[in-house]
């Protein structure tokens, strides 16, 4: 469910018997009387129902479809939360199996201060600027304007709940970016007309709680026009969000919504991104200078980004020999930042004319040699000889003067 305010609604009236399967299983009711599917929608993201409160047990599963994969890999996360609208929020994980998240995280919205503490890695980060919201909706979020369909009935752990349909209308303009947390790397997917994102037709589906006025499970099914071109080669992305032993109106006592970390914790704050687009741009944001890579024949730069994290700044940049994502393509990155590799992770050394390592990494094989204190590294995705691709353009790189 995800955030802004107030976008223009765009209402199908949809009148009669309609019939709508739910996850293969029975099929929705009806009621003698359709509620207004406007009024339904227009409630939860103008005022969130009209809820003061809400506890219950979140069930988060998201089902991807990857291009030439015949089963989908299922990412599920069981949390108690305890949320206070619109921007205090309380979220412990109970158990999951997505990648860098773990129970016994606890994230904790209080007005614009936001933590995030990482069990496993014994580490917080405070964010003191933050624009989260308790709730997040998402139609809200990524289009100025939808279509809503009133579906029927159905029930949600023993809840009696509304279902609506929801689609961005035919001429709804994508708005602001949604802000994700991976473990502790934080994401901004832009939702730019030209992005990947533009390329998809997605529904969302509410189950809106016929007392409360409020939505208790969301599924969002997104479908890219051209999976091979998307950034992750997926056709296909299914997100549900189930609350289960839902309470309304329950008081919450203020201490909820702060944390105390353990004794020993590292409390770091987020990284920062800086716009840019260009090598130049990037020269300018980072306290170092870059040395801009010479790219291999046919390929051209992708992308180019900078941030700075706990004092140390990063550029990271991607050539690629054709738009298809199965092309050839170069990943780089010059940083500050300490090595994410073990020593033992080091294949071989005095590599070039740059004197670099070969490194085993999660990527694959790395090229990484120094300028100083700043770190150069060369990820290459070819069908020949990477690493004697990623020598060549270390050693026309080098470092600056």
């Amino acid at each position: 469910m995800s955030v802004p305010r107030g976008p223009s609604i765009a209402v199908v009236a949809v009148l009669g018997v309609v019939a709508f399967g739910v996850a293969g299983a029975a099929l929705v009711g009806v009621l003698e009387s359709d509620p207004d599917a406007e009024a339904l929608v227009t409630d939860v993201i103008d005022d969130d129902g009209g809820v003061d409160t809400v506890r219950a047990t979140e069930i988060s599963t998201h089902e991807l479809y990857d291009v030439d994969e015949d089963e989908p890999r299922v990412l599920t996360t069981k949390a108690e939360i305890e949320v206070r609208p619109p921007d205090h929020r309380r979220t412990t994980v109970i158990s999951s199996t997505g990648p860098e998240i773990d129970a016994g995280d606890v994230t904790v919205v209080n007005g614009s201060t936001r933590t995030h503490y990482f069990a496993d890695s014994e580490r917080m980060m405070v964010d003191d600027e933050s624009d989260w919201e308790a709730i997040q909706h998402s139609p809200e979020t990524l289009f100025e304007s939808f279509d809503v369909e009133y579906v029927g009935t159905d029930d949600v752990d023993g809840r009696e709940a509304h279902v609506v349909e929801i689609e961005p209308a035919t001429d709804a303009a994508a708005i602001d970016g949604v802000s994700i947390l991976v473990g502790e790397t934080e994401y901004v997917l832009g939702a730019d007309a030209n992005a990947d994102a533009s390329n998809a037709s997605r529904t969302t589906t509410w189950w809106i709680d016929v007392e409360a006025g409020f939505p208790i499970k969301e599924r969002i099914v997104t479908e890219h026009e051209n999976p091979r071109e998307h950034v992750l080669q997926r056709e296909r992305t299914v997100r549900t969000v189930t609350y289960e032993n839902v309470r309304f109106d329950e008081p919450i006592p203020d201490e909820r919504f702060a944390f105390d970390p353990p004794d020993g914790t590292e409390i770091y704050e987020p990284a920062e991104s800086f716009d840019v687009s260009t090598f130049a741009e990037a020269d300018d944001a980072v306290p170092f200078p870059i040395a801009e890579p010479t790219p291999p024949d046919g390929f051209e730069l992708e992308l180019v980004t900078a941030n700075e994290f706990e004092g140390d700044s990063t550029v990271q940049f991607l050539y690629r020999d054709g738009d298809d994502l199965e092309d050839d393509s170069l990943l780089g990155r010059i940083t500050e930042r300490p090595p994410a590799y073990d020593p033992e992770d080091v294949r071989e050394e005095g590599v070039g004319d740059v004197d670099g390592s070969l490194v085993s990494t999660s990527m694959g094989t790395t090229l990484v040699w120094h300028c100083g204190d700043v770190r150069y590294e060369l990820t290459p995705d070819v069908d020949g000889d990477g690493e004697a691709l990623a020598v060549a353009v270390a050693e026309s790189t080098g470092c600056p003067p």
